[in-house]
């Protein structure tokens, strides 16, 4: 199993849609300083329900300027395609709304 594609918008630095495709086998990940490189691992282990030491709150993956964030993996193995995604909501009373998606389809986080 391998991760086909990325697709994150909203999500910490990545404000525009962003979407990175990946082939099987070895993938390298390189950029200068402050270019997001952390921040893709952020979005897997986002996908994966982890949170990392450095980021205090769950709010905290959402873009200062937006309302909303959204990460979404396709992996792939042999002819099997999964399909998850995330999507962090900011309400106007400043609470959190996590929707979970699973094929495309939205789910409880019990089934994600």
């Amino acid at each position: 199993m391998y991760i086909q594609k990325i697709n994150i918008k909203n999500f910490k630095s990545f404000k525009e849609e962003t979407i990175m495709p990946f082939c099987q086998g070895l993938t390298v990940i390189t950029g200068a300083n402050g270019s997001g490189k952390s921040n893709l691992i952020d979005a897997v282990n986002f996908i994966l329900c982890r949170t990392d030491d450095r980021v205090k709150k769950v709010s905290d993956f959402i873009n200062s300027e937006e309302k909303e964030c959204f990460v979404g993996i396709i992996f792939e193995c042999d002819e099997a395609r999964l399909t998850l995604g995330r999507k962090l909501v900011r309400n106007d009373d400043n609470s959190l709304t996590e929707l979970y998606y699973k094929d495309r389809i939205e789910v409880t986080k019990a089934i994600y």
